[in-house]
């Protein structure tokens, strides 16, 4: 070691601070570079949350029921009086296309194979012209729906397959054809709205109203609304969302 002139040994040279930063921001680097390693092995086994383009939290792919969306079909308390469609949210509320029903008590029908088994809804609240639709509570028990995805319709590109879910276990394919403002839609409370919808090519018939309507992916893109020469119309999930938000 070096000795200065009185004999003492001379301090190690101190690094500088372009010296210092180097070391540090080497460091940062080395911890970065981790933590997407174990964020990409995550991603690779699905155990991360997505975010829909419509502002919903997906959740893990292998997350309980995940995209099982639960359809329904709702009655009034005389089965077969204002038969119509719906769906189970991810909250295990029930929404359905506020036509179904303009009167009665609305029940719920989970087993298509079985009109005995009526579990009683309790309507919570009608939607506004926008989503058309109706928020009902559960009173007995409901399909877990916990892991339903949702997917914003406007994502949906044309010729894409979409399904209506009329039953859990019943698809009608058809495909996407585009977003279109459409009017002189029946309002529940009168008169006619306009509404943008996603348009799709599908097999639906009357009481189909309130059915779900899926990807190839099983998430939820929207609820049918409407029938036209040009095809079925739906309204967009994110619709629903915004109407609806203690449901999702």
């Amino acid at each position: 070691m070096a000795e200065d002139p009185d004999g003492d040994p001379a301090a190690p040279p101190q690094p500088t601070l372009l010296q210092q930063g180097k070391k540090y921001f080497a460091i940062v680097a080395a911890a970065a570079a981790f933590i997407a390693t174990v964020l990409s092995i995550l991603g690779a086994f699905g155990l991360l949350p997505t975010q829909t383009s419509d502002g919903a939290t997906s959740p893990a792919s292998d997350a309980p029921d995940a995209g099982q969306v639960t359809a329904v079909r709702v009655d009034e308390e005389d089965p077969g009086i204002g038969r119509g469609r719906g769906f189970v949210t991810p909250k295990g509320f029930v929404i359905s296309y506020n036509m179904a029903f303009l009167s009665g008590r609305p029940t719920a029908v989970w087993n298509a194979g079985d009109d005995t088994a009526h579990t009683e809804l309790q309507l919570v609240r009608r939607g506004g012209r926008e989503s058309q639709a109706a928020l009902l509570r559960v009173l007995g028990e409901a399909p877990a729906s916990g892991g339903v995805r949702t997917r914003d319709a406007a994502d949906v590109q044309t010729g894409e397959t979409v399904s209506l879910l009329v039953e859990s276990d019943r698809r009608l394919p058809g495909e996407a054809l585009r977003m279109e403002t459409v009017h002189g839609v029946p309002a529940v409370e009168g008169g006619t709205v306009t509404l943008r919808l996603l348009a799709f090519t599908s097999d639906s018939r009357p009481g189909d109203a309130g059915a779900p309507v899926v990807d190839s992916s099983g998430r939820l893109v929207g609820m049918l609304v409407a029938e036209g020469r040009a095809g079925s119309y739906a309204i967009p999930v994110a619709a629903l969302i915004r109407e609806f938000p203690e449901a999702f």
